[in-house]
C-alpha cells in the first residue's frame, strides 16, 4: 500500500525532513506518493526525530530501502525516550536498582545512533565472500538485528538484555551457516569500567563486541575480555572494526536460535 493512504501531516513531516537532507547532497528524492512505507513507521520515524534528528534522517532510508522493520524502530525509540513515571497507581512502579542505571554520555555519540550504525552491514568485513552466482531464496545474504535481547543466564531471577543481537550469514561461505553477534554499547568510560555482566552472554553467541565511539577505543581495549572485538564509531556515525572479534564456544547458542524463532512466528 502507497504511503498517501491514511497520512496526516504529523506522519509525512519527518519524510520532507528527510527530503531536504538528500537535497542538499544533491540526491532526488520521489515523492511521498510513490512511495511504499507504511504510515505507522512514518509516524515512528516522526517520534524518533523528536530526539535525534541524524538518526531519524538515517533510519528514514533505512525504512524506505526495507533494512529496519518496524518493530526495530519502535525498540530505536524506546532507547531515545526519556522514562517517566506513571502517576496511574494500577501501573506498577519499577524500583531504581531493576532498571539499567544512566551512565553519563562522554561523547557527542548517543547510544541510539551507534545502534543506528550497526543497521548497516558495511562494518562486519572488508572482504567479499566468494558464492555460487544463482542462489534460491533460502540462500540469500541475511542480516537481521533485534535491539534488547532477553537471555537468562543465572545470575539473576529476570533476563538479562544484550545491547544488540545481530543474526547474519554475510561472512560465512555457506549460506546455512548463522553467525550470533552480540554488541555491547558503551558511550561512558564509567559504564566500560564497572559493567562486567556482558561477559556473561558469551554463554549465548559466536562473537562478542563492544561498541564504543573512537574517543573510547584505547579504554575499550584495556578492560574487554581476550575473545571480545571492539567496534568503533566515529563522528560520522560510522562503523568499524578495530579489533576482531574471536569465535566463542557458546553453551547456550540453541537458547539463543530458540528465542530468534519464537520471536519471529
Amino acid at each position: 500500500m502507497k504511503a498517501s493512504f491514511g497520512i496526516g501531516k504529523k506522519a509525512g513531516k519527518v519524510y520532507e525532513s528527510y527530503k531536504e537532507v538528500q537535497a542538499s547532497k544533491g540526491i532526488e528524492v520521489k515523492p511521498i506518493e510513490e512511495v511504499s512505507v507504511s504510515a505507522d513507521s512514518l509516524v515512528l520515524l516522526d517520534k524518533i526525530n523528536k530526539y535525534d534528528k541524524e538518526v531519524a534522517s538515517d533510519l528514514t532510508e533505512k525504512v524506505l530501502n526495507n533494512g529496519i522493520t518496524k518493530k526495530d524502530l519502535r525498540e530505536v525509540y524506546k532507547s531515545l525516550r526519556p522514562d517517566k513515571p506513571s502517576n496511574n497507581p494500577h501501573i506498577k512502579h519499577i524500583e531504581p536498582e531493576e532498571q539499567p542505571k544512566e551512565q553519563k554520555n562522554d561523547t557527542n555519540i548517543t547510544a541510539a545512533e551507534i545502534v543506528s550504525a550497526l543497521y548497516n552491514t558495511e562494518w562486519l568485513s572488508d572482504k567479499e565472500v566468494a558464492r555460487k552466482p544463482f542462489k534460491t531464496s533460502f540462500e540469500q545474504n541475511k542480516y537481521r538485528a533485534f535491539t534488547e535481547f532477553p537471555v537468562f543466564t543465572g545470575t539473576s531471577r529476570k533476563s538479562r538484555r544484550m545491547d544488540l543481537l545481530i543474526c547474519e550469514n554475510i561472512t560465512s561461505e555457506n549460506t546455512w551457516d548463522l553467525n550470533l553477534h552480540c554488541v555491547e554499547i558503551k558511550v561512558s568510560k564509567a559504564d566500560l569500567l564497572n559493567d562486567s555482566k556482558y561477559t556473561e552472554y558469551s554463554e549465548f553467541v559466536d562473537l562478542m563486541w563492544l561498541a564504543v565511539p573512537s574517543a573510547l577505543v584505547e579504554i575499550a581495549k584495556e578492560n574487554k575480555f581476550k575473545e571480545c572485538g571492539i567496534i568503533a564509531i566515529d563522528n560520522n556515525k560510522r562503523a568499524k572494526i578495530i579489533v576482531a572479534a574471536q569465535r566463542l564456544e557458546p553453551l547456550r547458542r540453541a537458547d539463543t536460535l530458540t528465542s530468534i524463532a519464537l520471536k519471529l512466528i
